[in-house]
């Protein structure tokens, strides 16, 4: 199902053929797939899982019932063809059309209307929490 290293994101709805929300009772085959290991099994409602590509480390995330609940990519992640990452505030601003955004003193942005969190490192995108 995923084998691809390009993360195709439509926001709200789905990222490739993960939909948000979405129940997957057989997760643990994505998790397979991704070869994915526990990250963090703390937290209340839902657990990490770290997984690795050329490289670079990212994070998907399933509700305890199974629902997929998000992740947070490093590498490819793609809106309307368009590679997210490394790309500047200004370009992100342009890219969804938002009249401002302004960084956090976690260096991140928080954009509730399209369920995502734009993490920047050196005023470049470093990584996107989607879910």
């Amino acid at each position: 199902m995923m084998k691809t290293k390009k993360w195709n994101w439509i926001p709200t709805i789905k990222i490739n053929e993960l939909y948000f929300d979405k129940i997957y009772l057989d997760y643990k085959k994505i998790l397979d797939e991704l070869n994915a290991n526990i990250f963090s099994e703390n937290e209340d409602i839902y657990d990490s899982f770290i997984f690795e590509e050329n490289g670079i480390k990212s994070l998907i995330y399933f509700e305890k019932n199974s629902q997929f609940a998000g992740m947070e990519i490093k590498n490819n992640l793609f809106y309307k063809d368009i590679n997210l990452i490394g790309k500047d505030i200004e370009e992100i601003k342009k890219i969804f059309g938002y009249d401002s955004l302004v960084l956090d003193k976690y260096d991140s942005v928080d954009c509730d209307d399209i369920r995502a969190i734009f993490w920047f490192e050196n005023n470049k995108v470093e990584s996107v929490t989607v879910f």
